[in-house]
Parts: C-alpha cells; structure tokens; sequence
C-alpha cells in the first residue's frame, strides 16, 4: 500500500473509474453478417438483359405505369420545385434532382441494382421523356412534344374527357381507374369495324414517316412531328404509342426491339429486306415451299380459324382492314407461330398463298388493305383438317394466282 499523506497534505484526488470495454466482437459480426446479405442480394439480382427481357413488349407493367407517371408529375411540376429546390429560373430538370422526389423513388423501388434509371427510361418510355447533355454534361429531362401535349400545353379531347369521367366517379364515390382499366377503357369506345377520323390521322402520319425511312426507326424517334401531333390528338396519358400500334394496326406496323434493346418500329412489308443480297422472291418461295402441299400445319390452321372467326362474328357493313385482323390478340398469338420473326412472308402474302380460296383481299375506301369472304356468298367452312386432312365442303383452296387446290384433295 502507498505510504500515508504527511500530517497538513491535501488528500488525494479520487481515482477515476477505467473507460468501458470496447465493443463485443459481436458488433463486428453483424456488420460482416449485412455485408454478405448485401453480397447475397447482388448476386440474386437479374442482370440488365434479363430484367428487361422479361417485361412485355407492348405495354408497360403497373409498377412501370406509376414510375413513368412520377417522372412525368416531377417534369411538369418543376416549376413549382426549382423554386424550392432554389434553382435558377430558367434550369431544366435533372436526373440527379430526381433524389429529392419521394415519390420517384418510391416507384423506382422495382428497378434491381443492375438497371440505372435512365436505362429505363432510354428503353422502356423514350418515346415520352428525353434525356439531353447540358453544356456540363449533366443529364436534363424534357417531355416530349406528343407528352407535354397531353400534359403542360393541354390534353387531348379525349383525355380530358377520361380525366373528367374519373372525377365524376370520385364525386359519386368510386375509386378512380387505375392505367390498366383507363387503357381498357379507351379500346373499349373505339369503333371495332374501322377506324376513327383521329385513328386514321394517326396511321397515316406514322406509315408517311416509316415509308419514308430506309430502315427500322427507333420509337423515340417517331414521336416527333406530325405523329406527335395526332397522337396528343387521340391518346390519353395512360395509353402508349405502341400499345396503340399493337392494338389497332399491328397487321401493318410491327414494334419489336433492335441489338440494342431499343423499341423499333417497322412496316411488316419490308421484314423480307432484313437479309441483304438475297432475292425477296426467292426468299418467300424458299417459306412456302418448306409448308405442305396438301394441307396446313397445326400452326397455320389456328391462324386460318382466327382470320375466319372474325369474318364468322363481323356485323359491320363494312369488311374489317388487315390492320384491325393485326391487333387481334389471338391473330397476333398465332400470326408469330406461322410468320416467326424475319420470315420474309407478311400476313398478306400468307392469306394470299394459303387460303386465297377462302378469303380474299381488296382496297378499302380509306386505302387500308380489307379482307373478306372470296365471293361474299356463303359463310365460312367450321374446320378444315390439318396436313393430310379433308375438307368438309367444296375447294376454297388458292395457290398462288392460279388458284385450285395443290395435288389432289378428293
């Protein structure tokens, strides 16, 4: 023990207590334990392609819908947001102001780790939000001219007229429609034996632009000019230009994606012209001559009875356009069984080779290409067997312009 103080000395200050213990190694196990979860979740995350192969074609998931109506909602209220972001007047929004939207990134929460979010923009809704380098090589987002239409300078008629349906049906107390029913709904009021004088704008715009392209045009490309003028015409927000285009012309105006997964838009007449150096000619009879001769395939029955079912329930006056047989759904489903991709045969020339017999082609009124019953005098045959099979009534076969069944059917 330390010898006692002298007698007068102060006492000594008291002993403080030792600092506590760092912390348990358990600590830096938890920290190791989120680290490998954070590990574990990047490599279960679906790499770029395959998360972009694996969303539709033709229209936009719920997630994606309220992604893409976020963005939009943040361009258009940017004036109000710069203010309080204390941007200068006449700043665009950027990307990175996106940071500071909660409800973009709220909706970006699907977006795996693998996926920027301009990729899926660029990708998946070019056609309405553009990306653009400032002078500092930062990204500034703009609404294109067919977007802004529908939104900062006005909507179309019939967006207005969906928004004011949707707000009579909150003053009665209903929900209001969600993307998905607001799209239904607009199909749904088309005319379904022709199309409308905004439809026909529309199409005449968009094959003007195609004919005049030397190739396949990109789909942020087309919404420009006189399309973005009828498109801001006809659709409403909720409705893309390729749904449209799927819908309602697909039998002329193909979207499908180029090398680099960009959506394209291209006539169907020019899928021959893909292989370059190889007579188109040549090409189709190389198709036809690989199908049988006495009899369709399994494939080509289905798509003859979808052609035919439309004619069997078709009550218009007028015959329907190949467009409309086009953005049949199971004409669409059984037309890429028949006609794969980059097979140098159109539906056109399909009908005309393979069931000329039964159905025949002419020019319609407004230009488009219809279809009907060859002769117009009795109704459609229910089935006719599939290779090798008979037929129930008398020749309705059509080979080429020479017309009679190949090889003998009795």
């Amino acid at each position: 023990p330390p010898p006692p103080p002298p007698p007068g000395a102060p006492p000594p200050p008291p002993r403080r207590p030792p600092p506590p213990p760092p912390p348990p190694a358990a600590g830096k196990g938890q920290g190791v334990r989120q680290q490998l979860a954070g590990q574990a979740a990047a490599r279960s995350a679906p790499s770029k392609d395959a998360f972009f192969e694996a969303l539709p074609a033709d229209e936009l998931t719920p997630s994606e819908l309220a992604l893409r109506q976020a963005l939009v909602a943040f361009v258009e209220g940017w004036p109000r947001l710069r203010a309080r972001l204390g941007k200068p007047a006449a700043s665009c929004p950027l990307l990175a102001d996106l940071g500071q939207d909660a409800q973009v990134q709220r909706c970006r929460s699907f977006l795996p780790h693998t996926v920027l979010l301009r990729e899926w923009i660029d990708r998946r809704v070019g056609g309405e939000l553009d990306l653009r380098k400032d002078a500092k090589g930062q990204l500034e987002m703009h609404l294109r001219e067919a977007t802004a239409a529908n939104g900062g300078r006005g909507p179309s008629p019939k967006s207005s007229a969906a928004g004011q349906n949707a707000r009579d049906r909150e003053d009665a107390g209903q929900t209001r429609a969600g993307p998905a029913e607001a799209a239904e709904e607009f199909f749904g009021n088309l005319p379904t034996d022709r199309h409308s004088d905004a439809e026909a704008d529309l199409r005449q715009a968009l094959l003007a632009h195609l004919e005049s392209a030397p190739e396949a045009v990109p789909l942020s490309e087309v919404t420009a000019g006189a399309v973005a003028r009828c498109q801001a015409a006809l659709l409403p927000a909720e409705v893309p230009l390729r749904m449209w285009i799927d819908h309602r012309i697909g039998g002329e105006v193909e979207t499908l994606k180029d090398g680099a997964g960009r959506l394209v838009l291209q006539l169907r007449d020019r899928k021959a012209d893909a292989e370059p150096g190889r007579d188109r000619e040549a090409l189709k009879e190389q198709f036809f001559s690989s199908l049988p001769a006495d009899g369709f395939t399994p494939d080509e029955e289905q798509l003859r009875e979808a052609l035919l079912d439309i004619l069997r329930g078709w009550k218009a006056a007028e015959l329907p356009t190949l467009s409309f047989a086009g953005g049949d759904a199971r004409v669409r489903k059984c037309r890429a069984k028949v006609l794969t991709k980059g097979a140098p045969v159109t539906l056109r020339d399909w009908i005309d080779r393979r069931i000329g017999g039964e159905v025949e082609l002419s020019d319609a009124p407004s230009g488009q290409l219809q279809f009907g019953l060859r002769g117009q005098g009795s109704r459609p045959q229910r089935k006719r067997g599939a290779a090798g099979g008979e037929r129930e009534r008398g020749p309705s076969w059509k080979k080429g312009a020479g017309g009679g069944p190949p090889g003998d059917w009795r």
